[in-house]
């Protein structure tokens, strides 16, 4: 598969920022947040939301969403809804290119709300199952990678012989369980998985996982402020 898609640039003038996303909503569970610009709404453009949005609730579990995202343009599928989004017109995108369907590179999303994105893709190739270790850095999985250097560390002191045996299985393991094994490893650090999200480039994988966990820190930040200048009210008042 190609790590870049190319399709022409235009112009979005009709564009919807999302402002607000309710906790624990569809849309916050479908991996919108405030911030965000809609481009596309599966068959809908955004005007036509805002105008109606009860056109919401036309959307399939199949349909699309276009979303960029400080720069980053990604797709999300609808899933079990988007309501808990507040939504209002957005500044216009230029040169932005939407690649044709076949052209975007799928990924698996695995959100830890309020701490960050992880994004697997939705295939790995075989080269990663031979550097088990290399692997479980790349996609932050520490506590399966701890698990594994601790076998290897306890292999070599008993033997040489037997780490290399140790190393072998790890490689089976790796190559066998592939993503399924990895959205495992995830799972266990509290990673839930929201389905999958396409990418225009592989360059825009490591950038939508920090824009993503800036914003969720950025949040709590503001919420612990809000949080502290309540009680300072409340002390001034008692």
């Amino acid at each position: 598969m190609d790590t870049e898609t190319v399709s022409e640039a235009k112009t979005y003038s009709d564009v919807a920022l999302v402002t607000s996303v309710e906790r624990g909503s569809p849309a916050e569970q479908c991996g919108l947040m405030a911030t965000d610009l809609i481009l596309i709404f599966g068959k809908f453009g955004p005007t036509e939301i805002l105008e109606e949005p009860e056109r919401i609730s036309q959307l399939a579990k199949t349909d699309r969403i276009i979303v960029s995202r400080h720069g980053v343009l990604f797709r999300i599928l609808v899933g079990k809804g988007i309501d808990g989004c507040v939504y209002e017109r957005g500044p216009a995108l230029d040169q932005v290119s939407v690649p044709e369907d076949d052209q975007w590179l799928t990924y698996n999303a695995c959100i830890q709300n309020g701490a960050g994105l992880l994004l697997i893709p939705e295939q790995v190739s075989f080269a990663w199952s031979l550097v088990p270790v290399v692997l479980l850095t790349r996609f932050h999985l520490w506590q399966m990678l701890c698990g594994v250097v601790l076998v290897y560390c306890v292999a070599f002191a008993m033997d040489p012989y037997y780490l290399t045996l140790a190393y072998g299985v790890s490689v089976v393991a790796m190559a066998l369980g592939g993503v399924g094994l990895l959205i495992e490893g995830a799972a266990k650090q509290g990673y839930v998985a929201r389905g999958q999200l396409g990418l225009t480039s592989t360059n825009d994988v490591a950038a939508l996982e920090v824009i993503t966990a800036t914003l969720w820190r950025l949040e709590r930040e503001k919420a612990l402020a809000k949080k502290a200048g309540r009680k300072s009210t409340i002390s001034r008042q008692a």
